[in-house]
C-alpha cells in the first residue's frame, strides 16, 4: 500500500543486534542480523551522501531536543 502523511514507520535496533520494523505502534518484521542493522542505520546517518538528508537531519533534531530535555 501507500504511506499516507502522518503515518510512521520506526525501525529499531535490538538488543540482539538485530532490525525490527514497526508500522503505527505494530511489529511487521524483524530481520535478526547485525550486520543488516548496521548498515540500515549507517545509510542514514552518514554524513556523506546519506541515503535522506531529510531523515538524517530529523533524527539528529530529534535527539537534540531529547538531550536537551534531560539536562533541564
Amino acid at each position: 500500500g501507500q504511506i499516507k502523511p502522518g503515518q510512521a514507520f520506526v525501525f529499531v535496533k535490538t538488543a540482539d543486534g538485530g532490525l525490527r520494523v514497526e508500522f503505527e505502534g505494530k511489529e511487521s518484521v524483524t530481520v535478526p542480523n547485525r550486520w543488516v542493522a548496521e548498515r540500515f542505520f549507517e545509510g542514514y546517518l552518514r554524513a556523506e551522501k546519506p541515503i535522506s538528508d531529510k531523515l538524517r537531519r530529523s533524527v539528529a533534531e530529534g535527539l537534540e531536543n531529547l538531550f536537551s530535555n534531560v539536562t533541564k
